[in-house]
């Protein structure tokens, strides 16, 4: 049995800066979305979980 860990990313305010974190703990600041996304993809799949949905946090 796996616990899948909570993957969440947030957006800095008035910048293009989004961040990706990992059970509340800061794991990366990326420039761009598709760099976060592809981030949590590769956790995901590190850890054999698939998931089509991937939460996007609005500040």
């Amino acid at each position: 049995m796996t616990i899948e860990p909570e993957i969440r990313i947030t957006k800095y305010k008035n910048t293009r800066f989004y961040a990706v974190w990992v059970n509340e703990e800061l794991l990366a600041v990326v420039c761009y979305k598709k760099g976060a996304l592809a981030i949590k993809q590769a956790l995901l799949n590190s850890l054999n979980i698939n998931t089509l949905k991937t939460s996007f946090v609005e500040p």
